[in-house]
């Protein structure tokens, strides 16, 4: 018993923040982690005046006082700079905010801030965040619409089409089981007569599409007024900068607990190798080091990891975009069918509503739960892995000496 007791103080010394778990804050609203967010900004700043706390204004049509905040710190020498967002799919900030608030609190004091600076962006689609969903307020998931390039937005994403009628079903969401039935029948159906492959299934469904404003994955007709802001906030602090990361937060895809790091497309050879360098660990202890190309995942345009490369870093930049993903379900197929129907079953009654409210409560309890998992050995894993991030690899990258001219 004396053990245990011991064991609960050591855990609760560990993770206590001003009085309670900060494992807590998984279940804190937007406006309370905007708060909280802010708060430790002002901390930061008390102890680096030079450092500005600022805020991005999202008009929205609703009563919500929506907006993106962020910190930028700029050191004496740029040299590198370690970008880190939340909330790019609303529905997954509350990780990104916790690992953006225990940065603040715990780890940043540690790094080398000479010659790093950090841009910490949070709520990047705040109607998102605040709502539970992971799309803004026009149906468009941003992490498909982060681009100044109009070619993505005539992208016609044909394969999709032809699965219009498992992805998007119309009409008020009447059942939960019955509905996954449905939609396993049918895509049985597309993987054996229609001769779709299941690479191509996945693809298909959740890279983006651009014509269907009411469908999953809709990455808009063009950019959202989120985009631009971000745009004119990299524009005036990233350049000049020779090396930079960014780590932009999510959960969902992967295995449960696991944290993927995926590499963005746009990354050059030698990127790749220095990326592989920083994160050398092979035991997939901490993280996973993965591409849009690995097994269970998949490409996407307009990914907000590779806006910082296409859009305003210096030419001869160094740029490490990272996805850091913690897995929630699972990547075989069955989880992934499952990950879809939940997805699917949440934008159908956003659209079409519910034939109870029973059901409502169900599926958007479903929706949470796919993103931000209740239980406490998930949470203490993203815990432990957020530790090892921020602590060992975030630290190393900004310890680096970079040569002289």
């Amino acid at each position: 018993m004396y053990m245990l007791k011991n064991l609960i103080f050591i855990y609760l010394l560990i993770f206590s923040v001003n009085g309670y778990s900060s494992l807590d804050l998984f279940d804190k609203d937007y406006s309370f982690l905007r708060e909280r967010f802010k708060n430790n900004s002002i901390s930061f700043l008390n102890a680096h005046p030079s450092a500005r706390l600022g805020k991005i204004v999202i008009d929205s049509k609703s009563a919500l006082n929506l907006t993106t905040d962020y910190l930028y710190f700029e050191p004496t020498v740029k040299n590198k700079l370690i970008i880190i967002s939340s909330g790019t799919h609303g529905a997954e900030a509350k990780i990104g905010s916790y690992a953006q608030n225990q940065f603040l609190n715990k780890y940043a004091h540690e790094l080398n801030l000479q010659d790093t600076g950090l841009l910490l962006i949070h709520g990047v689609n705040p109607y998102g965040f605040a709502t539970g969903r992971r799309v803004d307020e026009q149906n468009r998931d941003l992490n498909r619409n982060f681009t100044l390039d109009n070619e993505v937005f005539e992208f016609q994403n044909k394969p999709y089409e032809n699965l219009d009628s498992i992805l998007n079903p119309t009409g008020a969401v009447g059942s939960i089981t019955f509905s996954f039935v449905r939609m396993l029948g049918k895509v049985v159906n597309a993987l054996t007569i229609g001769g779709v492959t299941v690479n191509g299934f996945r693809q298909a469904s959740v890279g983006g599409q651009y014509h269907k404003p009411t469908g999953i994955y809709f990455g808009g007709t063009s950019p959202a007024q989120n985009v631009f802001k971000i745009n004119e906030l990299f524009q005036s602090t990233i350049p000049g900068y020779k090396k930079i990361m960014h780590l932009d937060f999510h959960t969902g895809l992967g295995e449960s607990g696991q944290l993927h790091l995926i590499i963005n497309a746009t990354a050059n050879s030698k990127e790749r190798e220095s990326i592989k360098q920083l994160f050398p660990r092979s035991d997939q202890k901490f993280y996973q080091l993965n591409t849009g190309e690995s097994e269970g995942f998949y490409e996407v345009k307009g990914d907000f990891t590779d806006f910082a490369k296409n859009n305003v870093a210096d030419k001869d930049a160094e740029v490490y975009g990272l996805t850091a993903e913690f897995g929630t379900m699972g990547l075989d197929i069955w989880n992934q069918l499952k990950t879809i129907h939940i997805i699917i079953q949440e934008n159908q009654g956003h659209h079409f509503g519910y034939e109870s409210k029973d059901l409502e409560t169900e599926v958007r309890a479903n929706f949470s739960e796919l993103f931000n998992p209740s239980t406490l050995e998930w949470r203490n894993a993203v815990a432990e892995k957020i530790h090892h991030l921020f602590s060992v690899p975030v630290k190393e990258f900004s310890r680096q000496e970079i040569p002289r001219n």
